[in-house]
């Protein structure tokens, strides 16, 4: 990310919602910049729930910090079958994903050129 004031932004919003993830008992929490190889985003962040009473929850939480920083949020809905939830903030997308979900389709690996912005390495969380 080219250092602007609103990349600034995004990618310290970006690692709070990291944070506010693993704070939330989220699992494997990944977020990359990838502002290089994405035209319509600039960070992804992508983690494992472990019930949707939990996804939904930190869904909630998650619009709160995004609507703290004055970020807008696209509707987000959910397919009934589907395990993978969607929050998309335009210049932040976060996908929660069950570990079958997320095992299947890899979303990371997607954007494996992006920059990792956490978890940083040799770092680690609680």
């Amino acid at each position: 990310m080219v250092d602007t004031p609103k990349k600034s932004l995004i990618k310290e919003t970006t690692l709070e919602l990291a944070h506010l993830f693993n704070d939330l008992q989220l699992q494997d929490i990944v977020a990359l910049d990838i502002s290089t190889q994405c035209s319509w985003c600039d960070a992804i962040i992508v983690a494992t729930y472990t019930s949707e009473n939990q996804a939904k929850a930190v869904l909630q939480e998650a619009k709160n910090t995004l609507y703290q920083h004055d970020f807008s949020i696209q509707p987000h809905s959910k397919v009934p079958q589907s395990r993978w939830f969607l929050l998309d903030a335009y210049d932040i997308v976060i996908h929660l994903l069950s570990s079958d979900e997320r095992a299947f389709y890899r979303v990371e690996e997607m954007w494996q050129q992006g920059v990792r912005l956490y978890p940083q390495e040799n770092h680690i969380e609680n």
